[in-house]
């Protein structure tokens, strides 16, 4: 009797073993189906059919990841139309230049009068320049996009650095009539970073304040942090949450020179160092911070 009754315990046991597989087997054809099927642009989300242990979980996980796929492809697509807008922003930028250019080289090539030749040779060559200052920086920007995981993080001197950066650009300083003026308590600054892509960095955030600053430029060093702040051009009130963004240019800084992607390299190659970068506008300044990781 008691084998009997086993017996039939195994068999109610095994059937409903199945009748679980069964139902497992449905559900996953169900999910397979669902993935198979669904349109990459659909909105759909998959809808657990059974209450089963493991269904409700993996149905709410694949919503998960069709959720931020979805996202991704927004942001990409995003980002496209923003790289497009840009690009046909900075096409505009550089026919206006080389127009001119052309125009001066035609009427330098018509004319008798040697100063006034010379005079449009002048202006035919500062529109030229001005359209190389763009190329130069769509250039830095995209080789910056390509350079990011060929980095070498290292002990580096921020200090010196910032020294050898600002030893190259005393003359633009010397011309402008303004001063650079550096409080730092400390003689070095150890960071972990790339060299030459810190280099980079300071290079551009320098630049920028000669270029769409005003008065001497001050930089202070505390707390493993680097801040960089000078006068505002009259007029200019740049949108401190979008100056790292690609081709952003403030209303003062797009009667001078340059593609808005000085910031934007940036912020890329602080990003592959672990340097936080980020700006800010108060009292009539400009500020940007460099905030580093600390050296190993």
């Amino acid at each position: 009797m008691t084998l009997v009754i086993v017996a039939v315990l195994l068999g109610a046991v095994a059937a409903a073993v199945a009748v679980v597989m069964v139902l497992y087997a449905r559900e996953l054809g169900l999910y397979e189906a669902f993935l198979r099927n669904r349109p990459l642009s659909s909105n759909t989300r998959l809808n657990a059919g059974t209450h089963l242990p493991g269904c409700t979980g993996l149905a709410a996980a694949v919503n998960a990841q069709l959720y931020a796929s979805a996202s991704r492809e927004a942001k990409t697509r995003q980002d496209k139309a923003d790289l497009l807008e840009g690009l046909a922003s900075l096409s505009h930028d550089i026919r206006t230049p080389l127009a001119g250019a052309k125009g001066y080289l035609q009427l330098a090539c018509d004319e008798a009068n040697a100063a006034e030749r010379n005079r449009c040779l002048q202006q035919a060559e500062q529109r030229l320049n001005a359209m190389q200052v763009l190329l130069d920086q769509l250039f830095d920007y995209t080789r910056t996009l390509g350079s990011q995981e060929m980095l070498a993080l290292d002990d580096v001197d921020a200090m010196a650095a910032l020294s050898g950066v600002l030893a190259g650009r005393y003359p633009e300083f010397a011309q402008a009539g303004r001063e650079v003026r550096i409080d730092a308590a400390c003689d070095a600054l150890m960071v972990q970073a790339d060299e030459n892509a810190l280099r980079r960095v300071l290079e551009n955030v320098v630049s920028n304040a000669l270029k769409h600053g005003d008065g001497d430029v001050c930089i202070r060093v505390e707390d493993g942090a680097m801040v960089f702040s000078n006068a505002l051009l009259p007029g200019d009130a740049p949108d401190a949450e979008a100056v790292f963004d690609r081709f952003y240019r403030s209303d003062a800084a797009r009667s001078t020179a340059g593609a808005g992607l000085g910031l934007p390299v940036v912020r890329e190659l602080c990003a592959a160092m672990g340097i936080h970068a980020s700006a800010r506008v108060e009292d009539g300044e400009f500020v940007i911070v460099l905030a580093f990781p600390p050296a190993a």
